[in-house]
Formats: C-alpha cells, sequence, structure tokens
C-alpha cells in the first residue's frame, strides 16, 4: 500500500513522536511511523480502531486514512463494530477522507453502502480511489481560479491536406509557438547555396507530407558544416526517400539552422471522441513513446494548468536543476502547451492530430524550440 500510494503521489509521512508515544501506550508492539500496523491484536481489541483513528487525525495531522484489515470483514460480528467505529471517527473528524478495505461477504459489503462508505477489497484500489478524491479536489478549489487561456488571432484556415514540415511549422507559430529558422530547397545544391545564408552547423531533412518518421528512412541528417556536406547529404536523403517510399511526394529538403543542446519534450494534440482535442505532454522525444510517460488535458487551458500538467509526469525532476544540469524553462513550455491547446481548440473537428517532436527546451529563460512537427488534417486530400 505505502508502495502504491507513492507510486499515486500519495504522501505516507511519518507520524510525530508524541503521536506514536500515544500509539506505542496503548499497543507497545504496534508498528506506529506509519503505515501504522497496530496487528491481528485489533480483532481481540476492536476498540483499538477508533483509539488509532483519534490518534492519527487528532495527534498526527495526517489529512486522509485507508483502513486496511485483511479478511476482518468475513466475521459478521465485527462488521457492526467497526461500522460503528467508522461513523463516530467520520462525525469527529469531518471533511477527513477515510476509506475501508476488507474482504467481505456481499451481504456485509451492502451493509457498508447506507452509511456512506465504499468497502473496497483489494487495498491498491483504494490508494488510486484517494488519488483520485485529491485530484478532484484540487481541480475544485481551482474553479475560480485566474488562468487566462491565450488569445490567437490572425490564424490561417486548417489545411484540408497533409502538409510538409515547413508548412506545420508555420501554422504553429502562427500560434505563438517558438519554431527554429528554415527553409525549403528544391535542390542539395539549393539547399546548400541556403545553408551557406543561414550559417552553420544545419541539419537537414526530407520535406514531404507523406513521410512522418523522417528518421526511419534516413531522412535526417544533423550537425552539416559546410554547403559540400549538405549538397552530399541532401543527395542522400533525396535517394533514401525515393527508394524507401517510392509513393511518396517530395517537396524538396528543409535545410534548418541546428538548435542549441537542451533537453527534448514532446508536446501533441489528439481527437478524442468524446472530449473533443486532447493535449499531451512528455519528456524524452522519441523516447516517451516507449516510455509511455505522459500527460493530458482537454483544450483549451492557460499557462497554470499547463505547469500543473507538466508536474504530472515521472520524469518531472528532469526539468529541474538536476545533477549538474542547470533548471529547464518550464515557463516556456507552459506557455507553448497553452497556446497549443488554444490553437487546437480553435479549429476543433478539423484537426485529427498534431504532434510537436522534439520540442528542445532551453535553460530557463532561453525558451523553447519545436524542431519538427506533423500536422494531420480531418480532411487529407483523399489520402
Amino acid at each position: 500500500m505505502a508502495d502504491e500510494a507513492e507510486d499515486c503521489g500519495l504522501e505516507v509521512p511519518a507520524l510525530p513522536d508524541h503521536a506514536q508515544k500515544k500509539l506505542k501506550e496503548v499497543l507497545p508492539f504496534a508498528g506506529v511511523r506509519n503505515p501504522v500496523d497496530v496487528t491481528a491484536q485489533l480483532v481481540n481489541q476492536i476498540d483499538l480502531l477508533e483509539t488509532n483513528m483519534d490518534v492519527l487525525f487528532g495527534d498526527g495531522h495526517i489529512d486522509a486514512a485507508i483502513i486496511f484489515m485483511s479478511t476482518v470483514g468475513l466475521v459478521a460480528d465485527l462488521n457492526e463494530a467497526i461500522r460503528a467505529i467508522l461513523e463516530r471517527t467520520r462525525v469527529k473528524f469531518p471533511g477527513k477522507p477515510l476509506l475501508f478495505c476488507s474482504l467481505t461477504e456481499p451481504e456485509g459489503r451492502a451493509a457498508y453502502e447506507p452509511t456512506g462508505f465504499i468497502d473496497f477489497e483489494e487495498p491498491t484500489r483504494a490508494e488510486r480511489a484517494m488519488a483520485g478524491l485529491r485530484y478532484f479536489a484540487r481541480s475544485f478549489r481551482r474553479a475560480g481560479e485566474s488562468d487566462p487561456i491565450p488569445e490567437l488571432s490572425g490564424l490561417s484556415p486548417f489545411p484540408d491536406a497533409m502538409v510538409n514540415e515547413i508548412e506545420a511549422k508555420a501554422l504553429l507559430a502562427e500560434a505563438g509557438i517558438a519554431i527554429v529558422r528554415e527553409t525549403l530547397a528544391a535542390t542539395p545544391a539549393a539547399a546548400g547555396a541556403a545553408a551557406d545564408s543561414m550559417g552553420y552547423p544545419v541539419v537537414l531533412k526530407i520535406a514531404s507530407p507523406d513521410i512522418l518518421h523522417k528518421s526511419d528512412i534516413g531522412g535526417v541528417a544533423l550537425n552539416l558544416r559546410s554547403a559540400e556536406e549538405v549538397r552530399t547529404a541532401g543527395a542522400r536523403i533525396l535517394k533514401l526517400a525515393a527508394e524507401k517510399m517510392p509513393e511518396a511526394r517530395l517537396d524538396g529538403l528543409v535545410v534548418a539552422e541546428q538548435a542549441a543542446p537542451g533537453l527534448e519534450a514532446i508536446l501533441g494534440v489528439t481527437q478524442d471522441p468524446a472530449f473533443g482535442p486532447v493535449v499531451m505532454f512528455g519528456l524524452g522525444g522519441v523516447l516517451v513513446e516507449a516510455m509511455g510517460d505522459v500527460s493530458f488535458r482537454v483544450a483549451p487551458f492557460g499557462p497554470a494548468e499547463a505547469r500543473r500538467m507538466i508536474d504530472e509526469i515521472r520524469s518531472r525532476k528532469l526539468l529541474d536543476a538536476f545533477r549538474g544540469a542547470l533548471e529547464r524553462d518550464i515557463d516556456a513550455i507552459a506557455e507553448a502547451l497553452a497556446r497549443l491547446s488554444a490553437y487546437a481548440a480553435h479549429h476543433g473537428a478539423a484537426l485529427v492530430a498534431i504532434d510537436v517532436n522534439p520540442m528542445i527546451v532551453g535553460v530557463r529563460g532561453e525558451g523553447a524550440l519545436a524542431v519538427d512537427a506533423v500536422v494531420i488534417p480531418a480532411r487529407r486530400g483523399g489520402d
């Protein structure tokens, strides 16, 4: 149960010394730090349950409690006493969530319900339920919070066919999402000239509305430092794209400034059949699919909600100063998420998905840049 509590983000703090002392006085061999274990002696001395709850809530400053009594609930006579104690505890400590877990017969379980208690037969389910109660309580408290949704204007109509990477990022730039400097070149020679004008190092990528995962076909070249390198890489990329995806439309080559090293993040939108556009956030670029460490919100929302969304992922600590790395620009990520949510809500059912991966997050104050993006419209031009 303690392990599950940690996984759910619930704290299991040690009881204060004076509270532990009180419990020891009642039952010297009890485990009193937290989790509290008054042992099977409780079966012989059922009033220990009430004493335990009085100390937890009265002296221990505990916000909520989960009582796990194993198979005790199978003893019909004890159920009546347990229910009475639970009701008295609720009266004495209003506003303190209290969940009960024990194996019971169906009629015993049904007897708890009229008193407002749900009997969880599996304790980790109770942990998840408690985490859910906390989540909703926090949500209700935020109902009056000022968290303005970004106002967007001058947006182009959402495309009715697949677009290439440069066109996708141009759409997101209209929403105020920062993107890398880039240009489209029709040939390797044109790409070399564009790179000379832009400055080195540069990244070269295939530009095609039909190739969503460019690295899978060798369609990306990094850290190019001369026009010759760009021309050579460009010829190779075009050749690989034609060989591996002969049906794909090729618009040319994307020549982009190489973003400074930073932490990779992924921002996305998917169309949920019940909720409409839903925004996703995670860390790790391509690895996020393997790790599954992401959070979601229904669009639209403001930067404050975006920060809470960021705080939910397990890898959140990577954004802080950690093992010699500097703190990342969390405000920039939150602003990008909020703007992406407003953009998705504005276009609604016209979109199927948006994928910004990766977004390079600089140190605090340096911002965050979208270096690749995919936009999938509901109408895909017949594809």
